[in-house]
């Protein structure tokens, strides 16, 4: 069967040359039309003629730092959003976000309708850096010690009680497809909080206490909670332009309501074999390519992204 188009796939660090070359094998499986191209996000010519002659989709994990493939190939790759850019995506498509404002520096939010306790991060934070639980009275804005493209603005966002010790849950989507998932509480070593407000009882004080699940010291075991994976899904179909998301979600602990908290849209979770993925598939019993078959997934969501869109 002749090719009639080309896939160019972005190897983003050198640890993931064997998982996406395992997904560009199984896309030469699936789609015999269809020439794949495994290549490191490099400055260099390489194929561009060859690949000139075809209609070319182009697939990066994070955001391209060269131009690959031909002036008119379709680009799917990471983007650097800041997380009140994310909840004002899902707000517009119907996804169930808590309720959240930006504190600015020299500013003073509007903090009406919320809680007695909430959550203030970095607007352009990253790994859980900075985020943590404070009384709504005392939030002011501090400048991040983490903070992605000089954004130094802050989130509040409304707390959302997960239980005793925090749970959160990652869904990793690609194009819409989810490639695995997995349920994360966070370590019994903790102090628990009994209930939503029960800071400053018991030793728990509000000023500061970190309420992230997934730490090094977290539990990480795998889900196929139908409610969670679905929402993870409509949670992608609002960012169809990026492609590998790693989706939070949360699910408070006494009314069941599942919220999504960030999307993870900078491209950095390919965790089948991230050194922090394999840490954790390591270190839990896990496997996140055998769940789903996550690789082989990706592989289908790449072949159907091609065919439809490749110029």
């Amino acid at each position: 069967m002749p090719k009639k188009r080309n896939l160019v796939i972005l190897v983003p660090l050198p640890e993931h040359s064997g998982t996406m070359g395992t997904v560009a094998n199984h896309v030469r499986e699936i789609a015999p039309d269809i020439a794949v191209h495994v290549v490191r996000d490099e400055r260099r010519r390489w194929k561009r003629r060859l690949l000139a002659l075809r209609p070319t989709l182009v697939f990066s994990p994070a955001r391209l730092q060269h131009r690959v493939g031909p002036k008119r190939a379709n680009v799917f790759q990471g983007a650097d959003l800041g997380k009140s850019e994310e909840s004002k995506r899902l707000e517009a498509a119907g996804v169930p976000v808590p309720r959240w404002t930006l504190l600015r520096e020299g500013e003073n939010p509007d903090l009406q309708g919320f809680g007695p306790y909430v959550v203030r991060k970095p607007d352009g934070g990253a790994r859980g850096a900075d985020v943590k639980i404070i009384r709504r009275g005392r939030v002011k804005w501090r400048r991040p010690t983490v903070a992605r493209n000089n954004n130094s603005n802050l989130m509040v966002q409304e707390f959302v009680y997960t239980g005793p010790y925090p749970v959160s849950y990652r869904v990793s989507t690609l194009l819409g497809e989810v490639l695995w998932a997995t349920r994360v509480e966070a370590s019994r070593e903790r102090r628990p909080l009994p209930t939503r407000h029960a800071f400053g009882t018991g030793g728990v004080r509000g000023g500061g206490v970190s309420i992230v699940a997934n730490t090094r010291d977290s539990t990480w075991t795998l889900t196929d909670d139908a409610e969670i994976l679905a929402l993870a899904r409509r949670a992608a179909a609002a960012l169809p332009e990026i492609p590998l998301l790693g989706v939070d979600l949360v699910r408070d602990a006494d009314t069941g309501e599942v919220f999504v908290i960030e999307v993870n849209p900078s491209g950095w979770t390919w965790h089948f074999s991230s050194h922090r993925g394999v840490s954790i598939q390591r270190d839990n019993n896990i496997d996140f390519d055998a769940q789903f078959g996550g690789l082989r997934r990706a592989a289908e969501a790449l072949v159907r992204v091609t065919r439809e869109q490749a110029r």
